[in-house]
């Protein structure tokens, strides 16, 4: 059972793990079984992996989290959170081209999250965590999103 309150947000990770094999969410990322030995871990890029990343409570509302952040870090500027996600969760400043590409993700979300407010509320009610009532719910649920999307992003999750 997951921990309530402030238990709930510790930087470990807890699971019961049996001895013939991992939990399913680390199954799906390439965790080794605990019955063999091994040199070098497998490293696979499935559709089920990112749909564990895309809709996975866990990271919806991470990037909640860091929305709500970004939001009040940057004032709603679309360049500006897209320049901070980017910057925070892969380690460098975006290139022109992933600045457009992302800026008009993010700006295309906003839209779409002002014209279904009711989308908005469900979207934001993911996780254990109240949304914070003081920011715009539209501009919060779009930079989620875009960092939601950039939890997938290859270079977010490896360093090559």
């Amino acid at each position: 059972k997951p921990d309530l309150g402030g238990g709930l947000y510790r930087r470990s990770l807890y699971t019961y793990w049996r001895t013939t094999g991992p939990a399913p969410a680390m199954l799906t990322f390439d965790a080794v079984k605990r019955d063999v030995c091994t040199v070098r871990r497998d490293v696979t890029a499935t559709p089920l992996q990112s749909l564990v990343v895309l809709n996975g409570t866990q990271y919806v509302e991470a990037s909640r989290l860091l929305g709500e952040k970004l939001v009040r870090d940057t004032s709603g500027s679309t360049e500006e959170i897209v320049r901070q996600a980017f910057l925070t969760l892969t380690g460098r400043e975006p290139d022109s081209r992933e600045q457009g590409i992302l800026g008009r993700l993010h700006r295309d979300e906003l839209e779409a999250f002002k014209a279904e407010p009711g989308r908005v509320k469900q979207f934001l009610s993911t996780g254990a965590s109240p949304p914070d009532a003081k920011l715009d719910p539209a501009q919060v649920a779009a930079a989620a999103v875009l960092i939601n999307a950039l939890l997938d992003y290859d270079g977010c999750v490896v360093r090559r």
